[in-house]
């Protein structure tokens, strides 16, 4: 029977801290151990995010047609932003159907890093030590999830994060994530500062970006 823990384990970095050094060992130690955090006193105004919130939140209660119409019209959704919010779409109609719970399954993101801000019904859970955590949502903490190309980038240093999402049977969950991804033409291999000697050769081949997503979304074999 699989475990899910606390919610508080997940790291906490606060940018407020006027010791950058302190800072940036914490955002190594989490990227490190977890692969996933919090930041907290971040100098977003938390009314810009509920303004985020509230925007967001009527958009997934428009009918379905209206919400294609309205991507549709928006040239400026990037690929992978087009899948999520069709994905997130598909999966809120299917629980509003239903009333069953509906999960995207363990995954990490292609992307650089994704931070993420949701609304306090709680079903991001993270993959750590053969365990489940359950990441704790509030107006002040934006969420840092690692992805493959910082992954590789790092040789394997950072840990990109597994994660999951779950949806509650009774409350609707929504998150607005920010995938920060490299051009699609760049090429992504293992920074060659970072690689010294036998005892730390490259761990990952380069790809561009583009033929990364294309291996991965095809299921072809990468490194």
């Amino acid at each position: 029977m699989e475990t899910i823990s606390a919610l508080d384990d997940i790291p906490v970095v606060d940018l407020s801290n006027p010791n950058e050094d302190l800072v940036a060992r914490a955002v190594v130690k989490a990227s490190e151990e977890w692969g996933i955090f919090h930041v907290v006193n971040h100098w977003i105004p938390p009314e810009l995010i509920g303004q985020l919130k509230e925007v967001g939140t009527e958009f997934f209660q428009l009918p379905e047609s209206e919400k294609k119409a309205l991507a549709s019209e928006t040239k400026r959704l990037q690929e992978h932003g087009r899948k999520v919010l069709s994905d997130e779409g598909r999966l809120l109609s299917a629980v509003s159907r239903s009333r069953c719970e509906v999960r995207t399954p363990r995954h990490t993101d292609l992307s650089g890093i994704t931070f993420l801000i949701a609304n306090q019904v709680y079903g991001l859970q993270a993959f750590k030590d053969n365990n489940w955590f359950e990441v704790k949502y509030d107006d002040s903490r934006i969420v840092v999830i690692i992805g493959d190309q910082v992954h590789r980038m790092n040789n394997g240093k950072y840990k990109r994060a597994e994660h999951r999402a779950t949806l509650d049977k009774e409350k609707t969950r929504i998150s607005w994530p920010v995938f920060v991804d490299p051009n699609l033409d760049h090429v992504v291999r293992p920074l060659p500062e970072l690689i010294s000697g036998d005892d730390n050769a490259p761990k990952f081949k380069p790809y561009t970006y583009r033929d990364y997503k294309f291996h991965i979304w095809n299921r072809l074999p990468l490194d």
